[in-house]
């Protein structure tokens, strides 16, 4: 099946309605919600007609849930119609390449282009209050769950409309209570389920952390908001070093291994780790957990609505940075195997207009695609100083942690941080899988990989299997909690973690048997490393400075994932 489309559908954002300087605001799940009750009412209304209308409509929920991996088809009249699966990738997504953030930018728009268009047609329907529903119409934007920061509801660390099954609407005919289509997504009709893989095929709808592989499957909601819960703090971590510590694009766009890493996770790998919780692995994965069909569950635009804000925090600290040449390395529908990319390449199949694609040269504000990030609200014009801002909100929102360990252990002015740097063969067990990192029976975090359930029908997954990704589990705070230190230098902490520091594989074989961390991960690599950190005083020196590398490949000595220096 293929979808030619005339005109070819172009990528616009929501409209400007002429007002050239006004641009709406994309808003965490808090602030949003708490704003107004119309504008929740609009969204899950919206959502749920562009979930009613047929495959073919382009700009339907199903037809733009596609464009990430499955069916594999063309989507707005963007590449051949039938694509040589032995050349040429399923999927359009630009995973572990340098356009990993961009790709994303323009699809994020998609969506909210449809969402809002759908919601302005609603608000006309309203007798009541009518043209306080036009405004709210007008203004709505596609909001971002910020996963990386502390919950502002305590005990709701996931948003609440991700994991309640109905939700009250404000429709034009009254107050009622529906399905909630964020809850899960029905699909309507056997395409384009009929193209998916075991056990994706059996479900009718989408789900989070699947009770069973079978048509009776539901979504355990409370294995979800626990998941995350166990790694929110690794989670914020993460992102603080992420957005600190990474100053080229090479290094922070995608979690392809580096030779010379900064001890940082990359923002993919964060969204990496960030799918595999959201959708869950075991025991059978849930949707998000696979790029094939991780596009039909809406969690994906609340994740990736907060991917692309992480990429504008970091493009406004680091200002003079933007897409760097590389490679793509797993193909894709319209990319061939290994093409060279860079700035001006085409963003497919997202049209800028009936000539031509977006290209990331395009796309660096998102005033492009007429939508702003609260974080920038009042902010500063001039770019030098527009850094600095954005590296303080920055520190406060992500830095808590880092910060109070540095301020009880740090000696002269330096703390020394300790890490778990991990590396495998994205491809290697045929499906997504994590590599969790434990100090005793504590679960630290982990790095996971995001990737296809059925490689076997991916010519460039096979192609690719040597691809290795990295990422870091940083581990200071969880040993300060567990142990009295006389020190956080090596002569003190060494001993304690290679006696209780240890990785477990959580993931499955082919054969839907768990994997075995010993025998099926034979790429895996693992090693301790540490690093001293100063994080100045206050807003003196947002930006830490970075002290030399220590490796301490001795301590995983006798463990799964222990190579020694030469070959690491």
């Amino acid at each position: 099946m293929s979808k030619a489309t005339d005109p070819r559908p172009t990528v616009t954002g929501v409209p400007r309605l002429g007002l050239e300087s006004v641009r709406g605001e994309r808003r965490n799940y808090n602030d949003w919600t708490t704003s107004s009750k119309l504008v929740s009412s609009l969204y899950v209304q919206a959502l749920q007609r562009m979930m009613s209308e047929p495959y073919a409509d382009d700009f339907s929920w199903e037809s733009i849930g596609g464009i990430h991996g499955l069916p594999y088809v063309r989507w707005g009249d963007s590449g051949g119609p039938n694509p040589d699966p032995d050349s040429e990738f399923g999927g359009y997504c630009t995973h572990g390449s340098v356009l990993f953030p961009t790709w994303h930018r323009p699809y994020v728009a998609l969506f909210e282009q449809a969402v809002q268009k759908q919601a302005a047609q609603i608000a006309q329907e309203y007798t009541t209050d009518r043209q306080e529903w036009i405004r709210e119409a007008t203004d709505l934007r596609s909001w971002f769950w910020d996963w990386a920061a502390e919950p502002r509801v305590p005990g709701m660390p996931v948003p609440e409309l991700l994991i309640s099954p109905k939700t009250e609407v404000i429709t034009p005919k009254g107050v009622v209570t529906a399905n909630n289509p964020l809850y899960s997504h029905v699909f309507q009709h056997p395409f384009p389920v009929s193209t998916f893989p075991k056990p994706f095929s059996s479900w009718k709808q989408t789900l989070r952390y699947p009770t069973s592989g079978d048509s009776s499957a539901e979504s355990d909601m409370k294995k979800f908001v626990s998941n995350y819960a166990a790694n929110a703090s690794q989670i914020r971590t993460q992102t603080y070093h992420c957005l600190t510590r990474l100053t080229t694009w090479e290094k922070f766009s995608n979690h392809t291994a580096k030779n010379d890493p900064t001890i940082a996770n990359s923002l993919e790998t964060i969204h990496d780790q960030m799918h595999v919780i959201i959708g869950g692995i075991s025991p059978y994965p849930g949707h998000m957990a696979d790029p094939t069909v991780a596009g039909f569950d809406v969690a994906f635009f609340a994740h990736h609505t907060n991917v692309d804000r992480l990429l504008a925090l970091w493009r406004a600290i680091n200002y003079t940075a933007w897409v760097s040449p590389g490679q793509q390395p797993d193909g894709t529908y319209t990319l061939s195997n290994s093409a060279e990319v860079d700035t001006q390449s085409d963003l497919t199949p997202f049209w800028r207009n009936q000539e031509g694609y977006w290209k990331s040269a395009d796309i660096i504000d998102t005033n492009t695609f007429n939508y702003a990030y609260e974080d920038f609200k009042g902010t500063s014009q001039d770019p030098a100083v527009l850094a600095k801002q954005i590296l303080l909100r920055v520190q406060a929102l992500y830095g808590g942690d880092s910060i109070a360990l540095a301020k009880k252990h740090a000696s002269n002015g330096s703390i020394r941080e300790w890490n778990v740097h991990i590396k495998f063969k994205k491809f290697e067990l045929g499906s997504s899988f994590s590599v969790l990192v434990y100090i005793g029976e504590t679960y630290v975090g982990s790095v996971s990989a995001f990737v296809n359930s059925r490689p076997e029908n991916c010519a460039n997954c096979r192609r690719n299997q040597d691809v290795e990704v990295e990422g870091f589990v940083h581990l200071t705070k969880a040993m300060v909690e567990k142990y009295t230190l006389p020190s956080l230098e090596p002569d003190d902490v060494r001993p304690i973690l290679a006696e209780h520091i240890s990785v477990k594989l959580e993931g499955f074989k082919p054969d839907g048997t768990p994997a075995n961390i010993s025998d099926d991960l034979p790429s895996l690599k693992v090693a301790v490393c540490s690093q001293l950190v100063s994080y100045g005083r206050g807003d003196e020196q947002p930006r830490p400075t970075l002290g030399d590398v220590n490796y301490h490949h001795d301590i995983f000595e006798g463990k799964p994932g222990h190579v020694p220096a030469g070959q690491w």
